[in-house]
C-alpha cells in the first residue's frame, strides 16, 4: 500500500501529520527510509558480548520508559509501510509474543545499554512510528550490559 492510501485511512490528527513526516523522511536504497536516530555500529557491543548472552538479558529485562533521544540504531532504514502500520496501530505486537527463532520477547522494543549507550537492539520500525508520532519516550525491554546509571547522549 502506498503512503496516499495510508493517508486517506484516516481524517486528521496525529496519525496523518505523522505519516505526512514519514513520508518525508530521506529515502535510502528504493524504497526504504531512513531511521531518525543517530547510527553506530552494532559491533560496539556486539563485539564484547554474543547472541546468547544478549538473548538471556533480554528474557530478564525490565520493561521500562526511555527516552527516545538517548537511543542510537545500528540499523540505517526501515520500511515505511511498517512504519505507517506502527502510526497507525502502535500496539500491533501482542503483549507476550516471542521471537520464534529465539523464544525472547518481542512485545516491547529491545534496548541494550552498554558502555553508557542504549543501543537500539529491535523494533526499528516502532521507534520511527513513535518520533513521528511526536513522542518522547518508549516503554522497552532494557537489557543493561553496565553497572552505570549514567546515559550519554548518541
Amino acid at each position: 500500500m502506498s503512503l496516499a492510501k495510508w493517508l486517506d485511512k484516516v481524517d486528521g490528527g496525529p496519525e496523518r501529520s505523522a505519516l505526512v513526516k514519514l513520508a518525508r523522511l530521506k529515502t535510502y536504497k528504493g524504497d526504504r527510509v531512513l531511521v531518525p536516530l543517530p547510527h553506530r555500529d552494532k559491533d560496539e557491543y556486539k563485539h564484547d558480548v554474543d547472541n546468547e548472552e544478549i538473548n538471556e538479558g533480554i528474557n530478564a529485562a525490565p520493561i521500562l520508559d526511555v527516552p527516545l533521544k538517548h537511543i542510537v540504531t545500528n540499523q540505517r532504514s526501515v520500511d515505511p509501510e511498517h512504519v505507517a502500520a506502527y502510526i497507525l496501530k502502535p500496539d500491533a505486537v501482542e503483549k507476550g509474543q516471542k521471537n520464534p527463532k529465539t523464544g525472547t520477547p518481542v512485545d516491547h522494543v529491545i534496548v541494550v545499554k552498554y558502555k553508557n549507550v542504549l543501543h537500539l537492539h529491535d523494533g526499528n520500525h516502532r521507534v520511527t512510528a513513535a518520533l513521528l508520532r511526536g513522542e518522547d519516550t518508549i516503554e522497552a525491554r532494557v537489557v543493561d550490559l553496565d553497572s552505570d546509571d549514567e546515559v550519554e547522549d548518541g
